[in-house]
């Protein structure tokens, strides 16, 4: 079972008033503390990129070319080799036509990553989920169901993950559409897991949502 991530970090993050991917949380890039998270869970990381797309994988450059010990806390380090590991899993997908929104950001990573049995789609401003939920998440996985949500007291969250026999459908929709709408596709077989983690219905927006966890 082959599993990719796709995270997609290509918009203007407007509400924010700053570019999202590069904000700290617990002192490191967003970006980074997502990657560091799923790097034990998928074989490819796959950056969507758009706005500020040069800055991003810059700044990114900056921290790997740093050894581990520098920048993680003791609970999170890892070793050298896997750092050096990590590095190469990071796939960057340039989105040229990233002002359409989201959803065909989504769609242009989702070309790039056809070769995945499972594509786990993350938001760029959710830093803050624990590490141990990614490992719990794909166990959910069953051959019995494509679409596998995380719910936390009955409200359905994000990361999702989605098995390669949905791509055509997703890549078929027009740039506007959503995975909302996709979800409501009888060939959706959708599989709701009931979690411990409240960080799966929150994702940072707004500057005062990082100081509050919020």
């Amino acid at each position: 079972m082959k599993i990719e991530a796709l995270i997609i970090s290509a918009g203007y993050s407007r509400r924010m008033n700053d570019f999202k991917p590069l904000l700290k949380f617990e002192g490191i890039p967003f970006i980074l503390s997502i990657i560091l998270k799923l790097y034990h869970n998928c074989e490819k990381i796959h950056i969507v990129t758009g706005y500020r797309a040069e800055d991003l994988k810059e700044v990114l450059s900056e921290w790997f070319n740093r050894q581990p010990e520098e920048i993680l806390p003791q609970a999170n380090r890892i070793s050298a080799d896997d750092w050096h590991s990590l590095k190469q899993t990071v796939h960057y997908i340039y989105h040229p036509k990233y002002e359409q929104g989201m959803f065909s950001s989504f769609q242009a990573g989702l070309a790039h990553g056809q070769q995945a049995d499972w594509i786990l789609y993350h938001f760029v401003d959710q830093p803050h989920i624990p590490g141990p939920f990614y490992g719990s998440f794909i166990k959910q996985v069953s051959p019995d169901h494509n679409w596998i949500q995380p719910c936390y007291q009955q409200r359905k969250g994000h990361p999702i993950l989605l098995h390669n026999t949905l791509f055509p459908l997703i890549l078929k929709e027009a740039p506007s559409s959503s995975l909302s709408w996709i979800s409501k596709n009888p060939e959706i077989k959708m599989k709701i897991w009931d979690c411990s983690y409240p960080q799966i219905l929150q994702d940072f927006d707004f500057p005062l949502d990082i100081l509050t966890g919020e």
